[in-house]
């Protein structure tokens, strides 16, 4: 199971755009 940086630097920025 892979989990590339870029998805979870779009998740962490979806997350800060929701703070």
């Amino acid at each position: 199971t892979e989990y590339p940086r870029r998805r979870l630097g779009k998740v962490l920025e979806q997350k800060i755009s929701t703070t």
